[in-house]
C-alpha cells in the first residue's frame, strides 16, 4: 500500500521537486523494477528479523559497513529546529516578527489581532529555546 500511495505521491514527488530545484540528478537503485519484485515476493521473516527492519538490506551490506552503522537501532529525521534556531537562523527569526504584524494583518481574521500578533511576537524567545513545544 506504501508503494502505491506514500512512496509515490508523497517521498519520490518531493525528491524530484527538491532534487531539480538544486540542480541534483537523483537515482532510487533500491526501486528498480526487478528488485522490487524480487523483494516483495520474498516471505516477510526474510525482510524482518528479530525485530530489525531492513534486516535483509542490513544482512547483504553487513560486510561493506562498520559494525556500529550495523548495530545502530532505528530512529527517524528530524529537523535540527533547536540548533538552527538557537544558531543560523535565530537573527532572521527574530527580525521576520517585527515584520510578521504588518505582512499578515491582512489575512488574521480574527477578534483582538493585534493583541495575539503581540503575544506572538513575545513568544519568539520560547520558539528559540524549544522549537518542538511551541505551537501557536
Amino acid at each position: 500500500m506504501e508503494v502505491e500511495s506514500y512512496l509515490v505521491n508523497t517521498l519520490l514527488r518531493d525528491t524530484d521537486s527538491m532534487s531539480m530545484a538544486h540542480s541534483l540528478e537523483v537515482r532510487v537503485p533500491f526501486l528498480a523494477h526487478p528488485l522490487v519484485e524480487f523483494v516483495t515476493q520474498l516471505p516477510q521473516k526474510t525482510k524482518v528479523r528479530k525485530g530489525i527492519p531492513k534486516a535483509l538490506l542490513v544482512a547483504a551490506l553487513e560486510d561493506l559497513l562498520p559494525a556500529d552503522v550495523v548495530k545502530q537501532t532505528k530512529r527517524g529525521f528530524t529537523f535540527p529546529w533547536a540548533t538552527w534556531l538557537r544558531g543560523p537562523l535565530r537573527s532572521s527569526v527574530e527580525n521576520g516578527f517585527s515584520d510578521l504584524s504588518p505582512s499578515l494583518a491582512g489575512n488574521v481574521k480574527c477578534g483582538n489581532r493585534a493583541g495575539r500578533m503581540a503575544k506572538l511576537s513575545q513568544r519568539k524567545h520560547e520558539l528559540v529555546r524549544d522549537p518542538g513545544a511551541f505551537t501557536f
